[in-house]
């Protein structure tokens, strides 16, 4: 399965390749951040929002986001 790299370059945030994972049938977790040393749903800071996901060979994957301009 290949997520559209260029949709995930365009929209940096962490929703939009989360949706198209969904879309295509994927388990996938919801948008969390740390904070306080614990992961709390929703989005975080700059660089502190991930989506955590496994493939059908049960690879662990992790989608961060990248603030635009970085």
């Amino acid at each position: 399965m290949e997520v559209s790299l260029e949709r995930a370059q365009k929209d940096r945030s962490p929703e939009g390749p989360r949706a198209e994972l969904v879309e295509r049938g994927v388990e996938v977790g919801q948008v969390v951040h740390r904070a306080d040393g614990a992961w709390v749903e929703g989005r975080g800071g700059r660089w502190n929002s991930f989506v955590f996901f496994s493939d059908p060979d049960g690879n662990g994957w992790v989608l961060q986001e990248r603030p635009a301009g970085e």
